[in-house]
């Protein structure tokens, strides 16, 4: 009898531990189903990871593959379309100075439209006998003149650069090329699609005007810019005209691309020389007496930046080629 009133007692006493016992079961059953989805959110937002910007510029004049910036070793300044629009220049070298350190443009013709580009030290000029010290290639081509490697910056419309690069001494761009190297990469169809006008005017009698069309059909494209430009001057004699043209045909597939342009430019600089003391004295005039500068280019090209699954030796023969194919006449006249 005792036994039996033991058990009882005990009973009655481990009921609420059994109540406890499966609640608590219960509870950490469905723990997970509450507190997955915070674990699942947590681990979501840390996976996500943001990876810097890489700057990837080409390791050679052709507009082929690139590399990244932090893995040459020289200094690369790169600068895109945009910049050239913001200076409203029709020169290029303007466009360097401002935004290249260690560029700078000088009118050694005496000409705003005719500069030269130093780069530390070292000179692009189109003035004949000037030390030449920086190779300018346009798509690839090199366009220093074969005439005293002069470069004529004139007859590059800004408007139609894409992309330009300047590199420190590197001996893959070639003779002349000890003080760095200028890579200018034009628009065509593929990278600029749309129309743009511009019409501008100003004081001496400057006015200038500039279109350009880009337009992509499937693997088709299609790019044409023009400019003009005529300035009076701020001296006697010295009036400017400048007319520019560049148009570009590509098509590309899985494989390859391929590219045709043609450039046509006009320069009439008028620019003004030194005069002796004793002609000062006798007039103002005969020290602006008319000097002129005409320029003149008609140029075609080819430019096909193949994939790297094609041999390299088609490369090599269309990097000999190109310069073959660009017909430069310059015509320097003073009077």
């Amino acid at each position: 009898m005792a036994l039996k009133n033991f058990k009882e007692m005990l009973g009655r006493k481990m009921r609420p531990i059994d109540k406890c016992l499966k609640s608590l079961s219960l509870s950490t059953a469905l723990t997970p189903f509450f507190i997955s989805p915070c674990f699942a959110q947590t681990a979501a937002s840390s996976s996500t990871v943001s990876l810097p910007q890489v700057e990837v510029v080409a390791t050679s004049p052709l507009p082929s593959g690139g590399e990244e910036a932090a893995k040459i070793p020289a200094l690369v300044q790169s600068l895109s379309s945009q910049a050239f629009e913001r200076t409203n220049s029709p020169n290029v070298t303007d466009t360097l100075q401002q935004r290249i350190p260690a560029a700078v443009a000088i009118d050694i013709n005496g000409n705003d439209f005719s500069q030269a580009l130093v780069y530390r030290g070292f000179q692009a000029s189109p003035v004949q006998g000037t030390p030449q010290g920086l190779a300018v290639y346009q798509n690839g081509i090199r366009i220093n003149e074969a005439f005293g490697d002069t470069v004529n910056f004139d007859l590059i419309p800004p408007q139609a650069i894409y992309r330009s690069d300047v590199f420190t001494n590197n001996p893959i761009f070639g003779l002349n090329a000890l003080g760095g190297a200028v890579s200018l990469q034009m628009k065509n169809g593929f990278l600029w699609q749309g129309f743009e006008t511009q019409v501008m005017g100003g004081s001496y009698g400057r006015v200038s005007g500039m279109f350009q069309y880009g337009k992509q059909v499937d693997n088709y494209s299609f790019y044409i810019t023009g400019d003009a430009t005529h300035d009076d001057g701020w001296r006697f004699f010295s009036p400017s005209s400048l007319e520019r043209l560049y148009a570009d045909f590509g098509y590309r597939t899985p494989d390859a691309e391929v590219h045709f342009s043609a450039s046509g430019a006009n320069s009439y600089l008028g620019v003004v020389g030194p005069a002796r003391s004793i002609r000062l004295a006798r007039s103002p005039f005969p020290a602006n007496s008319p000097r002129t500068r005409n320029g003149r280019l008609r140029a075609i090209s080819t430019c096909a930046p193949f994939s790297k699954d094609i041999p390299t030796a088609m490369t090599r023969i269309c990097r000999i080629v190109q310069p073959m194919s660009r017909l430069t006449i310059l015509r320097v006249l003073s009077v």
